[in-house]
């Protein structure tokens, strides 16, 4: 058949002329976009650009965008709901410090976990701040980086402290734990020592010198898009870096530090950035658009902050609930240490029976 077919020649369907290209109407996507493409240049932008976007009393006394008029109740109700949890999970950490006869004892380890446990109050005002003044958010998103590294690093320091204890002899406690796999990629048990300590702390000293730099580079709208994906891969691979360089420190030190919930005080903190990671990085793709209303111009990077910052103080509220059954009391004190608030109130009856007992001596 196919040599038959060949020397016929072409077939009937073959000699039919093809029929002429017909336009078709564009889609009602493909004109969003399109429009949203060129409204997106509306403001201007680069460095030193900020001057002429709104201000902070711009913003509340002029008409701006429909966002806002929902943006902002939510931003002030949830910041609001944080403070109050926050403060309340404050205010049980510092009690017993000030009721303790030895307050020095406490102080390092007490510093160390009020900066992790006041995170969602710190970040609910900031991403406020963010919604009150566009003007400023870039800065402000730096100064949400910086403490961001700085909840990281207090919180390796605090463990750390669980670690060494009332001494602070780090190696001396990692040297009672039993063998173990140190790192996941590790193919024998062995003892976890100061070298995998000293690795910990790189981990998380290269995560603070990444994120404000990523922060600072966002100064320039122009570099962050024409290298959106190098800069989204730096930030991811340096976070998993330091999520996993404090998850193994935790592992390797399980059998000291099993009793502080030390998986709780860290996933309820690292909830939170990654929630305002996320955020920001949606928000940035799903809002295109600049928008002028009279002198005023928002800028798609500005309404995508004011979104972030919403949807993190929503999840601020949250994390705060997390805090308050991850940071207690208790965790102000080891175990095997005595109890300073104890042996305020104990020691007086101890010291009055004590004094009688020479006395009853003498009288015998």
């Amino acid at each position: 058949r196919f040599c038959v077919a060949r020397a016929r020649g072409p077939t009937r369907a073959l000699r039919k002329k093809a029929p002429p290209h017909r336009a078709r109407a564009p889609s009602i996507m493909s004109v969003h976009w399109t429009a949203a493409a060129l409204n997106s240049t509306v403001c201007p932008r680069g460095v030193g650009a900020a001057v002429e976007w709104p201000t902070l009393l711009e913003h509340l006394t002029s008409p701006g965008p429909d966002a806002y008029e929902y943006l902002l109740p939510v931003t002030v109700a949830c910041t609001a709901i944080s403070a109050a949890i926050s403060a309340r999970t404050v205010a049980r950490l510092l009690l017993p410090a000030r009721k303790s006869e030895a307050p020095g004892l406490l102080q390092p380890r007490l510093v160390l976990m009020m900066i992790p446990s006041a995170a969602p109050l710190v970040i609910a005002f900031l991403e406020l701040a963010i919604v009150l003044a566009p003007r400023s958010w870039k800065v402000l998103h730096i100064v949400v980086a910086c403490f961001e590294v700085i909840c990281f690093w207090a919180f390796l320091r605090l463990l750390l402290n669980f670690i060494g204890g009332s001494t602070g002899d780090v190696a001396a406690a990692l040297a009672r734990i039993a063998p173990r796999r140190v790192w996941r990629c590790s193919r024998r048990d062995r003892a976890p020592g100061m070298w995998d300590v000293r690795v910990v702390q790189a981990m998380v000293a290269q995560f603070m010198i990444v994120l404000p730099a990523l922060a600072a580079i966002e100064l320039d709208e122009h570099l962050v898009e024409t290298r959106y994906t190098l800069w989204a891969a730096v930030h991811i691979v340096s976070l998993v870096s330091c999520v996993v360089a404090e998850l193994s420190l935790i592992r390797m030190a399980g059998d000291i530090i099993e009793h502080h919930n030390c998986h709780l005080k860290f996933w309820s903190m690292k909830t939170l950035f990654i929630g305002n990671m996320a955020s920001f990085r949606i928000a940035g793709r799903v809002v295109q658009s600049d928008q002028r209303i009279g002198e005023l111009c928002y800028t798609h990077e500005t309404l995508a902050a004011g979104w972030s910052a919403a949807i993190t103080t929503f999840i601020a509220v949250i994390v705060a609930a997390l805090i308050v059954c991850g940071f207690k009391p208790k965790d102000l004190q080891d175990p095997q240490d005595p109890d300073p608030i104890a042996q305020r109130t104990d020691g007086e009856p101890q010291q009055v029976e004590e004094g009688l007992q020479p006395a009853s001596g003498r009288s015998a």
